[in-house]
């Protein structure tokens, strides 16, 4: 498979549940963002773990030295920043090498699925919501409904005399307490 690669190259290795991506280098090697942090160079044959792979050559804004370079920049221990499925992965590390673009499919997928995931809980959520508001704005309706006909049948006379009762105001001077 090696014999199809060139420096520079986008190595893809096929494992259960997700892509692993790679630089490919020289002589059978690829340079290689592992899940503990660490950036490697690796043989072809280690890294690829009885995996079904495929490659991207595909233009790219540097040649393929200067796609080496970078990827080599960055060996060692979180030199890339500390790995995240989501935010900063293995494909995220190897388009930045090529297209300096940090970027991944797999992680737009994944936040798709937990997007989707947490819309749905809320769908669901909301819609209880919405029948225990409908029930409860249904109760603050009627009881408002009540006081209402309370209130408008509760007269504002005077029990003994039938006359009306005057409404006072509170006075905003302070010497007077009520105004009429």
């Amino acid at each position: 498979m090696s014999e199809y690669l060139e420096p520079g190259d986008l190595v893809i290795f096929y494992r259960t549940g997700y892509r692993h991506w790679t630089v490919y280098s020289y002589d059978d090697q690829v340079i290689s963002f592992t899940d503990d942090g660490w950036i490697r160079e690796v043989d072809f044959e280690v890294a690829q773990e009885n995996s079904q792979v495929a490659w991207q050559s595909d233009p790219s804004p540097f040649s393929r030295e200067e796609i080496i370079r970078r990827a080599r920049s960055k060996l060692g221990y979180q030199n890339f920043g500390r790995f995240n499925t989501l935010l900063n992965n293995y494909e995220h590390f190897a388009k930045w090498c090529r297209y300096n673009e940090v970027q991944s499919s797999q992680a737009k997928t994944e936040w798709a699925t937990f997007g989707s995931a947490i819309l749905a809980a809320l769908g669901v959520a909301t819609a209880g919501a919405v029948a225990v508001g409908a029930v409860a704005a249904t109760t603050i309706v009627a009881a408002a409904s009540v006081a209402n006909a309370t209130l408008s049948s509760s007269t504002y006379k005077h029990r003994n005399t039938g006359e009306e009762k005057k409404i006072f105001k509170r006075s905003k001077d302070p010497r007077k307490r009520y105004i009429n």
